[in-house]
């Protein structure tokens, strides 16, 4: 069976690089000596039961590889598949990226067009990426209007554990390649929007993930590939994902409650 992933990575030296070409265009693993393989635990793609895939990279050189490593599924091979894009509580269809943009709260919006963006045509790019944490649920979904419409997408881990937290990982999209996707370390590319008056650059610092040599790292995806009836069968993703994320309100003793009381006296 193919792969649902198709893996890229880049150097940290390579990413500067990237940075200074405003493209998010990876090399192949196989220029940094990296093995992927994919494993079906259960499922059958549907909304209520995903494909439970176990997702393993082992650095197979002989050098440590320090840098980002991003797995992407496509959204159709159908010549007039057109993908809307959902990253929860950042990204929904283009964010009307084909409307006036020369405004003054400033969004980030897809446009194919812009496929190395430059700080002028901000917030306008054909491609975003975004750490795990700045989405309202970990997951990346896509309908696909063709001929047969579906839902495409995964949810998974916004950050990389082993025994404690490792590094967070990164979700995106690209609408020139119609695809959604993870990163094992992350981006704010082509900018970091921390509101819309605070556009930052692209980060380059802090964002690597270290692979060691021969080092084998494995993470769980759950991914979605089912025929829609509209749109608004994502809710039914995004509800399942809300399940496997959630945490019940706990109760907490009374102490606990009033702490924020006696602090202040």
């Amino acid at each position: 069976m193919v792969d649902f992933f198709k893996l890229s990575a880049v150097s940290k030296k390579r990413h500067l690089e990237l940075v200074e070409e405003k493209s998010d265009i990876y090399d192949s693993p196989e220029v940094y000596g990296l093995n992927y393989q994919e494993k079906i635990l259960g499922g059958n793609g549907s909304s209520a039961s995903p494909y439970k895939i176990e997702v393993s990279i082992q650095n197979t050189s002989g050098i440590d590889f320090e840098g980002i490593m991003r797995l992407e599924l496509e959204a159709a091979s159908e010549a007039d598949s057109k993908a809307d894009f959902y990253l929860p509580g950042f990204m929904y269809g283009s964010n009307r990226g084909d409307k006036p943009w020369k405004v003054d709260c400033k969004f980030p919006r897809l446009n194919s067009a812009f496929t190395n963006p430059s700080d002028s045509d901000c917030p306008l790019s054909s491609f975003y990426m975004v750490r795990g944490d700045r989405l309202s649920h970990p997951c990346a979904l896509m309908y696909i209007n063709g001929n047969s419409p579906k839902i495409r997408g995964f949810h998974t881990s916004p950050y990389y554990c082993e025994k404690d937290f490792v590094q967070y990982g990164g979700f995106t999209c690209n609408s020139k390649r119609q695809t959604v996707g993870y990163t094992f370390g992350y981006e704010n590319a082509p900018w970091l929007f921390i509101q819309s008056h605070t556009i930052l650059p692209r980060q380059t610092s802090e964002n690597y993930f270290t692979l060691q040599t021969n080092q084998k790292i494995t993470q769980i995806f759950y991914v979605y590939d089912f025929d829609a009836a509209s749109v608004t069968d994502i809710h039914k993703v995004i509800k399942n994902v809300y399940e496997a994320y959630h945490e019940a309100p706990r109760h907490i003793t009374k102490l606990h409650a009033n702490r924020h009381l006696w602090k202040k006296q």
